[in-house]
């Protein structure tokens, strides 16, 4: 009797283990594999073409959108083209069938009269609120602390929105426009930026002619493990903990007025 016991238990241990082991290669391939993508397209002679698609997991999951005079998407899960529409449609009319149109009542119930009894805050109170609320908002982001949280949550999103965008790749713009000193602030704020976008985007400015050609290929990636990481820092910064807390308690204070 007690080898039987023994033999289950061993079993049951194994396939616990099993599963956990199971879910932490789910977790670790969610978190390291990156979602990949890519963004090509052009603008000429006034006609936009663009193809954006986005593939997961050697291409287990596969989504294509594109612009050609028209607007089109497919979706392939281990090759297979789910049919959305078609399974949309059927949605709909099921729906019709379990849910006929009823006939509104458009009688009159009193329902102004109850409306007018309603107490509702005057003018002033509304107004006495908002300025209390202003009021608080400004002592909290007045704080050395909220500065600091704010400037730890800015370089982190910064660098979270850094680590999504594209690796590889070009964008060549000719731009003329009908008024020449738009064109030159296009330059102006193209030079800039040269200094972050100079490696991918190259443009041209045109001054003698109205002209609109651009053209772009690229290709990124977005990683779960990178974006996870930069929020772990911000919540492990304590001004940033200290400032999610005071949220969360004006949140609930509002929730319960």
């Amino acid at each position: 009797m007690a080898g039987v016991l023994l033999t289950i238990l061993k079993i049951t241990g194994i396939v616990l283990l099993s599963i956990i082991a199971f879910l932490l290669l789910i977790l670790i391939i969610f978190l390291f594999v990156p979602v990949r993508y890519k963004a090509k397209g052009s603008f000429k002679d006034k006609i936009p073409q663009a193809k954006f698609s986005i593939s997961y997991l050697l291409y287990i999951l596969y989504i294509v959108f594109r612009y050609d005079q028209g607007f089109s998407y497919c979706i392939r899960i281990f090759g297979i083209k789910l049919n959305l529409k078609k399974s949309k449609k059927k949605s709909a009319d099921k729906a019709d069938d379990e849910n006929p149109k009823e006939e509104k009542d458009t009688s009159s119930d009193g329902s102004q009269d109850e409306n007018d009894e309603v107490e509702k805050k005057s003018f002033s109170e509304k107004i006495s609120e908002t300025v209390q609320k202003i009021d608080k908002a400004i002592d909290i982001l007045s704080r050395d602390t909220t500065k600091e949280a704010l400037e730890v949550t800015k370089y982190r999103i910064g660098r979270s929105i850094r680590s999504m965008l594209p690796y590889k790749g070009k964008v060549y713009a000719r731009i003329g426009l009908e008024n020449a000193g738009t064109t030159g602030k296009i330059l102006g704020v193209y030079k800039a930026l040269y200094d972050y976008i100079g490696d991918v985007v190259t443009f041209y400015p045109v001054f003698d002619s109205e002209v609109i050609d651009i053209s772009f290929d690229l290709k990124g990636r977005i990683r779960a493990i990178t974006i996870l990481y930069h929020l772990v820092r911000i919540y492990m910064d304590k001004n940033c903990r200290r400032l999610i807390k005071m949220l969360i308690k004006s949140k609930r204070r509002k929730d319960k007025k």
